[in-house]
C-alpha cells in the first residue's frame, strides 16, 4: 500500500510541475497518458542446463514533452513498468521446457531527447531511465503454489540506456495519437552482491528488451 501511495504521488507531482512549466513558458508543452507492454528478459550466466528468454510484462505512466529548440525536445515519462523473464530447463526433450518465470516491477523516470526524423509524422528518441524496484519475485510457470520474494537479492535501483522510433498523428483539435518502439538495455548490475537464490539467478545479470506503447497526448498550444 505504501509503495502505491507513493507511484500516486509521484504522478501527482509530476502533473503539477508539468502545469506550472507549461504557464510560465512560452514553448509548447504536451501531456499524456502512456499505457503498452514490455517484451524483456536477463542477460547472464544461465544455471546448468537452462537458458533464459522473453516475456511481456505492463507499462502504464504519463508523458510530459517540452521544447528546448523547434526541432529538439525533451521527454519526461513517469511510469510504472513490469520486467518479466521465463527460465526453461533442458529435460532431455525436443526443447526445453518453461518452469519459472522472474517478475520485476519498477517506477522509473525516462528522461529523452526526441527529434522529428523522415517525415512529418516520425521521429528519433534516445536517452536513459532511472528506475526504483518496487516488488520481485519468482514464480512457478504452470501455475504451482511456488512464489518466492526476490527483493533481499535485487539492488533497488537501476539505470537503463534506450532509444527508439514512433509515429505521432493529430486526431482532433489539440489531440495526438503517439505511438513508439522502444529497446532498453539496463547497464546495472542488478543483483546486489547477495548469495544468487538456489543457482536460479547468476551473479551478475541486466535486463533488456523492447517496449511497445501508445500515447493519447493533449497539446497546450
Amino acid at each position: 500500500m505504501k509503495s502505491h501511495r507513493s507511484v500516486i504521488s509521484v504522478f501527482i507531482i509530476f502533473f503539477i510541475a508539468a502545469f506550472t512549466l507549461q504557464k510560465e513558458s512560452t514553448a509548447q508543452t504536451k501531456l499524456g497518458i502512456t499505457t503498452g507492454f514490455t517484451l524483456s528478459t536477463i542477460s547472464g550466466d544461465a544455471p546448468d542446463n537452462s537458458e533464459y528468454s522473453s516475456s511481456s510484462g505492463l507499462v502504464l505512466g504519463l508523458t510530459g514533452e517540452f521544447n528546448i529548440t523547434k526541432d529538439l525536445k525533451i521527454n519526461l515519462q513517469p511510469q510504472y513498468f513490469s520486467n518479466n523473464s521465463i527460465i526453461s530447463y533442458d529435460l532431455n526433450r525436443k526443447e526445453p521446457i518453461d518452469s519459472l518465470k522472474l517478475n520485476f516491477q519498477y517506477i522509473s523516470l525516462p528522461i529523452i531527447l526526441k527529434v522529428p526524423a523522415l517525415s512529418s509524422i516520425t521521429y528519433f528518441n534516445s536517452g536513459f531511465s532511472i528506475s526504483y524496484l518496487m516488488n520481485s519475485k519468482i514464480t512457478d510457470i504452470d501455475g504451482a503454489d511456488y512464489n518466492v520474494d526476490l527483493n533481499d537479492l535485487v539492488n533497488k535501483f537501476n539505470l537503463a540506456i534506450l532509444f527508439g522510433v514512433g509515429l505521432n498523428f493529430p486526431v482532433y483539435k489539440q489531440f495526438e495519437l503517439e505511438f513508439e518502439a522502444r529497446y532498453t538495455q539496463s547497464i546495472l548490475n542488478l543483483s546486489n552482491g547477495s548469495t544468487s537464490f538456489v543457482g536460479t539467478l547468476p551473479d551478475r545479470y541486466r535486463s533488456s528488451g523492447f517496449m511497445i506503447l501508445a500515447d493519447i497526448i493533449y497539446s497546450f498550444k
